[in-house]
């Protein structure tokens, strides 16, 4: 699975950004429901996955951006 995350670099930083602020729309949209279920909805997850936002928090000697939980959050 790394591997292959690894090596797609179909996504820009300036992408995966934008991907974490339409996440983050979504999330606080749920955010009732999500309280309500004590879990995050389908929705943000697929969300999370169609952005490919884990790939902020790569490691830069991957060629990935590395960006920390404090600058993600």
């Amino acid at each position: 699975m790394v591997n292959h995350v690894l090596n797609q670099k179909d996504v820009t930083v300036e992408q995966l950004l934008e991907g974490a602020e339409r996440i983050g729309k979504l999330a606080e949209q749920e955010a009732l429901e999500a309280e309500k279920n004590a879990t995050i909805s389908e929705n943000v997850i697929n969300l999370m996955k169609e952005t490919k936002i884990a790939r902020l928090m790569l490691p830069k000697q991957y060629g990935e951006p590395q960006i920390d939980l404090k600058t993600l959050g």
